[in-house]
């Protein structure tokens, strides 16, 4: 039997089970009616003693249809995750510096990196960069420190650790960090401290003072993707694991990142008088996308029996990325290819079979134009390459 809609605002209320405080919830989701019928979903806690409110900016829509039903579930299931967060911060804290309207100056900064990270939905991937951040930090006694008393002078001597003495997390001892890891460690640490400047823990950001030539230089790599008849090559070839196989070429015709392929289920697969497409809001940017999928990303979408289980069940991004490059060798491809390598590859074919830029950007989600053009250049860069070999020619 299907759920029924909630088809009034009360209704709504009720369904969700919103402003109905759990046992021992410091912090739990309420939600007001807007006079256009919509709820407007906010944090409610107690803070020091005093309650405290915050807008979630989310909203739930009376559900007129069961494509909107939908589209609530996955705001409800946001909007709870990100209360759960602050619920745990202010059990580990015994505060919650993301609710609070203001904060002592005695915060460190590893409870602002803590509120931080409970405050938002992160990645994979941006989930260890942080955790990452936060190891450093505390070797490098940064972690402790009262945020008042950081200064550029500390961030200098941060930067400098990193360059220096920090070591790669996984390989120990063996290797010092990339520089495009000191430059991601250090953007983090900026953003965190960008943060305590919004909740008003500090006046200034201190690594704002610090010069361009002072920051570590991001090495822009070159982005490797694989031809149509590189990726024919892959689909004839056996995989060691199926599924990853399958969501590596599904991938390879949608642009969908592996933190958004591993969450896709029934239920983000809708179908228009279009078409048929992927809906869903993605991990890394919390954007809305919708992309349709050709007759060739249909073939690689195996559909499960339930409805709310993921369509792609693939190990850890480390696990997939090992088989993918086993696969990939195992094809006679000598290109560095993880799984990421997809989404470029997904890009080119777009571009190649005459895709304006601004469609690819609006697929691929990305915000900024410039990172698609990016792509735009690798073809260029291919195609000089390709008349280059003329060069020998004598006539």
């Amino acid at each position: 039997m299907r759920i029924p809609l909630f088809k009034t605002p009360e209704a709504l209320l009720e369904g969700y089970k919103l402003n109905q405080r759990s046992k021992g919830q410091k912090v739990y989701l309420r939600a007001r009616i807007l006079s256009n019928g919509r709820l407007s979903l906010y944090y409610y806690g107690i803070i020091g003693g005093k309650v405290v409110r915050q807008t979630a900016n989310l909203f739930l829509d009376i559900e007129t249809d069961y494509e909107v039903k939908e589209n609530n579930k996955t705001t409800m299931k946001k909007a709870e995750i990100l209360a759960n967060n602050k619920h745990e911060e202010a059990t580990l804290t015994g505060n919650c510096i993301s609710m609070a309207t203001s904060v002592k100056s005695k915060a460190t900064f590893f409870v602002m990196l803590e509120a931080y990270i409970s405050s938002r939905e992160l990645s994979y991937s941006r989930k260890c960069t942080y955790k990452g951040l936060l190891s450093h930090a505390e070797k490098a006694g940064l972690a402790r420190m009262q945020l008042k008393d950081i200064t550029a002078e500390t961030i200098r001597e941060f930067v400098a650790y990193l360059k220096n003495q920090a070591t790669n997390i996984k390989a120990g001892e063996k290797r010092g960090l990339h520089v495009n890891t000191q430059s991601s460690y250090l953007q983090a640490l900026n953003v965190v401290l960008n943060y305590a400047v919004r909740l008003g823990a500090i006046l200034v950001n201190p690594t704002e003072r610090l010069e361009r030539y002072e920051k570590p230089a991001r090495h822009n790599a070159e982005r490797e993707y694989l031809t149509l008849e590189e990726v024919r090559i892959l689909y004839a070839t056996p995989c060691a694991n199926e599924m990853v196989k399958t969501a590596f070429l599904f991938s390879c015709f949608t642009g969908l990142r592996f933190s958004d392929i591993c969450r896709i289920k029934r239920s983000n697969i809708k179908k228009n008088d279009i078409g048929t497409y992927v809906s869903m809001v993605m991990q890394k940017t919390n954007k809305e996308i919708k992309v349709y999928l050709s007759d060739v990303a249909k073939k690689f979408l195996p559909m499960p029996t339930q409805a709310e289980a993921n369509i792609f069940t693939l190990p850890t991004p480390t696990g997939t990325n090992a088989d993918v490059d086993r696969w990939a060798k195992k094809a006679g491809i000598t290109k560095h290819v993880t799984f990421h390598t997809a989404r470029h590859t997904a890009a080119t074919i777009m571009l190649n079979l005459g895709t304006d830029i601004t469609t690819v950007q609006n697929i691929l989600g990305h915000s900024d134009v410039r990172v698609t053009e990016i792509y735009a250049k690798l073809l260029d860069r291919t195609q000089a390459n390709a008349m280059q070999l003329q060069n020998n020619i004598t006539l």
